[in-house]
């Protein structure tokens, strides 16, 4: 086997989610949904490699490991044994940079703002303006809201307690050091707003719904069968 073929796993690995334009950056999308495209397969990958005159091979068996229905990935040979480019044309695997640059983003662990921890436990607002038990997609989806970008990283667990697994990162400033929402330029703001939207979240209201329905329409009950007196 030629050299380069049997050091394929130097080769970058590339998920077709990681270039969908139909999943979210937390799910792993790594590049903006303008320069994305819509659900691509591991075998028009390759098609494009092959066009691109790129070395690929197909690894149908594996999975992303963020979600294990999503089977298939494409390994592709950038650079050469000898240090140079298969492709001159392409010398990175072309992430966005503010998402490829996804490490300097903050963290927060949804233990930050849980009304039900202590502060020695991990909480770092108080109860007063915290809220009961966020979730990591609670959080995201207020994230969503207040249009700062953010990824989900599930696996990673809490410190203090490893029990706790997931935390969310987020883009609170630009590259260029311009704020991903003007609104917000801490991480002690983020937190309070957080906290502030995620009682509203429709996961929760929703719950509320039917329980307030049946409490109301619970009517006063009847003693006795037909109302028939006491001789």
């Amino acid at each position: 086997m030629d050299g380069e073929i049997s050091n394929i796993k130097k080769w970058i690995i590339l998920y077709p989610i990681y270039i969908n334009s139909k999943r979210t950056i937390a799910e792993g999308r790594r590049i903006s949904t303008s320069k994305a495209c819509e659900n691509p397969t591991c075998a028009e990958i390759g098609d494009c490699c092959s066009h691109l005159k790129l070395l690929f091979a197909i690894e149908i068996d594996k999975a992303y490991q963020r979600d294990f229905m999503q089977r298939g990935r494409v390994r592709v040979m950038l650079k050469k044994e000898d240090g140079t480019f298969s492709n001159p044309a392409i010398s990175s695997r072309g992430m966005d940079g503010e998402i490829s640059n996804i490490k300097k983003w903050l963290i927060l662990y949804p233990i930050y703002i849980n009304s039900k921890k202590t502060i020695v436990e991990g909480r770092r607002i108080s109860t007063s303006k915290a809220c009961e038990n966020p979730t990591c997609a609670e959080i995201g989806d207020c994230c969503s809201h207040l249009k700062l970008p953010f990824a989900i990283e599930i696996d990673k667990a809490y410190p203090r307690d490893f029990m706790q697994r997931g935390r969310v990162r987020v883009m609170l400033k630009k590259e260029d050091g311009t704020l991903s929402n003007a609104a917000i330029s801490s991480r002690k703001q983020l937190m309070l707003r957080i906290a502030e939207l995620v009682p509203r979240h429709p996961g929760r209201t929703k719950k509320q719904e039917p329980a307030a329905t049946s409490t109301s329409g619970a009517g006063p009950s009847k003693s006795g069968k037909g109302g028939k007196k006491k001789r």
